[in-house]
């Protein structure tokens, strides 16, 4: 008898069994197709035109000498002074010797001498390089000073123009993206940039990169190569488009997801798309432009904070209170936590609403049967707002009047079950 109410009590036990439940962190994974919101081309031969609302963006370089390789005589007293015309940001780089006795005094100043950009004293020899602050003509001066020796022989390299971190003359390619719909703290996974192929020039083996740029306040109607942000120190090298097998419409990607990484606290990206390189002394791609149907496209995959539930119970009798922890990875201290039940999977209703990004709750579900259960996250900003859900689970929340009956049931069974072998105890079959 004692072992047969044992056994109910199991089985009530069972019925209130206690079993923890972990709604697992769902990270979930979004992706954003954007597009530019400015787009343009400067070009360093026209460096006062604007190119904004063109169907097409060009590229193009040019490896360039500006002085071709000599030598010449620096007499006693005089100068030898050569011009040259250089756009904004143009870099020469040149080298010279003086053959034989003596030395001379070196200077690239502006075409009116009233500024000096570099002066070097008595030098023998001397490898330089000068950065253009503006477009315009700039002067090489070559002086003797000597009176022992009456004459200087120069030789001079070539001096040829080139453009960092571009490593040549080159006109490149602006894009303005707006990342404002990403949070500042999302994981970047992916984040693939591609134009759209419309032409080139004769050399079709051209090395196309593209460079990360920290000035995103530039207008597409008014850019031009003179007021570009094209300095050195605005520009960081990213990554090479795919030039291979093209032909109209081919989209030449690359991965930029470092810049994207770079850009998210500011919520803006410019990207610079340059020819750099070729098989020839010049080069040109065209691009299609956000004006065109074949628009650039940047695609990026990301992921947010991921979250987790934890609830105390499978099972519970109408009445009950099951404990929930959500949790968020990484955590996070901003934004709302809530929780939230249903009993269709799309009409779901807010069971408590918390500050930050973690919340232990005690809560008593308001209906019996099947409730499904999860934990959000969600926070918003200026421009836009994100909320990432744990995975769904299933409370099944069994109604007092039903525990009664089964309880009822269990309790006749045994009782009938009891009275039964009694019975047949009491009157044991009679022997034939």
């Amino acid at each position: 008898m004692k072992k047969r109410f044992f056994l109910f009590g199991l089985i009530l036990f069972a019925t209130f069994v206690v079993i923890p439940m972990d709604f697992g962190a769902a990270s979930e994974v979004r992706t954003l197709e954007l597009f530019p919101v400015a787009d343009s081309f400067v070009s360093y031969s026209n460096p006062q035109d604007n190119f904004g609302k063109e169907q097409y963006l060009r590229t193009d370089y040019e490896n360039k000498t500006v002085i071709e390789a000599t030598s010449f005589d620096v007499n006693t007293t005089s100068r030898q002074l050569i011009d040259i015309s250089l756009p904004k940001n143009g870099m020469i780089m040149g080298s010279f010797d003086v053959v034989g006795e003596g030395d001379i005094n070196f200077s690239i100043k502006n075409e009116a001498e009233t500024v000096a950009y570099l002066e070097e004293f008595f030098v023998k020899s001397l490898n330089f390089y000068f950065f253009a602050p503006y477009t315009g003509n700039y002067r090489l001066s070559f002086e003797n000073l000597g009176s022992l020796v009456p004459a200087r022989t120069v030789s001079l390299s070539d001096v040829i123009v080139t453009m960092e971190p571009f490593g040549v003359m080159c006109s490149p390619i602006f894009l303005l993206f707006d990342l404002s719909d990403i949070p500042a703290e999302a994981t970047i996974n992916i984040a693939n940039l591609s134009l759209s192929f419309e032409s080139a020039g004769v050399n079709t083996y051209n090395i196309v990169k593209a460079f990360y740029c920290s000035k995103t306040n530039w207008d597409e109607q008014t850019i031009t190569y003179e007021n570009a942000p094209l300095s050195q120190s605005y520009l960081i090298e990213s990554s090479s488009l795919n030039m291979s097998s093209v032909s109209i419409g081919t989209r030449c990607e690359t991965d930029i997801k470092s810049d994207v990484v770079r850009s998210l606290p500011e919520g803006k990206l410019t990207e610079v798309i340059a020819i750099v390189d070729g098989e020839l002394a010049s080069g040109m791609v065209e691009f299609f432009s956000r004006e065109s149907e074949n628009k650039p496209k940047l695609e990026i995959t990301y992921t947010y904070a991921s979250v987790a539930c934890f609830l105390s119970s499978t099972f519970l009798i109408e009445g009950q209170g099951v404990a929930a922890n959500v949790t968020t990875d990484p955590v996070q201290t901003l934004g709302n936590v809530k929780i939230q039940y249903s009993t269709d999977q799309v009409n779901w209703i807010d069971a408590g609403q918390f500050p930050g990004g973690a919340q232990h709750y005690i809560w008593t579900p308001p209906a019996s049967g099947q409730v499904y259960v999860r934990g959000v996250w969600e926070t918003s900003w200026n421009d836009g707002y994100y909320n990432a859900l744990s995975s769904v689970s299933t409370l099944y929340v069994i109604p007092v009047y039903l525990l009664v009956v089964i309880s009822v049931a269990i309790i006749v069974a045994i009782t009938g079950v009891y009275f039964w072998k009694k019975k047949g105890r009491r009157n044991p079959p009679k022997q034939p």
